[in-house]
């Protein structure tokens, strides 16, 4: 009676300390996989790419494409990677939508509000049908999360630049 209770005992303080340690494991990933952004070299690069304009493609190439402005191409193709990354393992079941909106907000679902129409675009240009679908996939679920909480999810037209109050 005494081995059977003690072998009960230790399976569920195994199983209780097995538990913990998954939760303490998928914190660490969460937290490593957000920390891109915790500097300030990526807010920066988020500010640039959120305050670019153009008025159509051509007009883009001319000022952002990478023949014209490679630095430009490599802050944006740095960021979408990052979202992309994201989506994936989102689609994976790594992490959940609702754990990326709470630790990161709503900038990734703005971004791909500024940038899905390019994106597709360049997806259409350059027969690359599957270009960043990951981040696509993200700001969808984002979305689905935010309006979940009953929040609308139009980008302010306010949004990084300011308006003084009249």
């Amino acid at each position: 009676m005494i081995t059977a209770t003690s072998v009960t005992v230790a399976a569920i303080y195994y199983v209780t300390t097995l538990g913990e340690a998954r939760k303490s494991r998928h914190m660490q990933f969460l937290m490593q996989t957000i920390n891109e952004f915790r500097n300030e070299d990526a807010w920066k690069r988020y500010l640039t790419l959120m305050n670019m304009e153009w008025r159509d493609y051509d007009d883009f190439e001319k000022k952002y494409g990478s023949d014209n402005n490679p630095d430009s191409y490599a802050e944006r193709s740095t960021n979408w990677q990052y979202y992309n990354n994201l989506g994936y393992m989102v689609s994976k079941k790594f992490i959940r939508a609702d754990e990326l909106f709470d630790l990161m907000g709503e900038g990734i679902i703005w971004e791909w509000q500024k940038w899905g129409g390019m994106i597709k675009e360049i997806r259409r240009r350059y027969s690359q049908p599957f270009l960043y679908a990951y981040f696509d996939f993200l700001a969808d679920e984002l979305i689905k999360v935010r309006e979940a909480r009953g929040v609308k999810t139009g980008m302010p037209d306010t949004y990084l630049k300011y308006i003084p109050e009249k």
